[in-house]
């Protein structure tokens, strides 16, 4: 499975995002942005079961490493 997320504007318009993986191996899903709301998952189907509950994940450029964004199911590319 694949998750990512295009950017559609400003500089990095075009550049792909991958859901981001902290230093502990953890991607991240929030409702919020807040840290506090944070639920550390390890898999992609653990991402997309939390998304589907309305759920958001944390993505990021691999190659620039900006800072990681929350992103809605309905704005991701995701192949099985």
């Amino acid at each position: 499975m694949e998750i990512s997320y295009t950017i559609k504007r400003g500089k990095n318009v075009g550049a792909v995002c991958e859901p981001h993986k902290t230093q502990a191996g953890k991607f991240i899903v929030s409702k919020t942005r807040f840290k506090e709301d944070y639920i550390y998952v390890d898999t992609y189907d653990e991402i997309l079961d939390h998304l589907k509950k309305g759920f958001k994940v944390r993505v990021s450029e691999v190659i620039t490493k900006r800072s990681p964004s929350l992103v809605s199911y309905d704005s991701l590319t995701i192949t099985k």
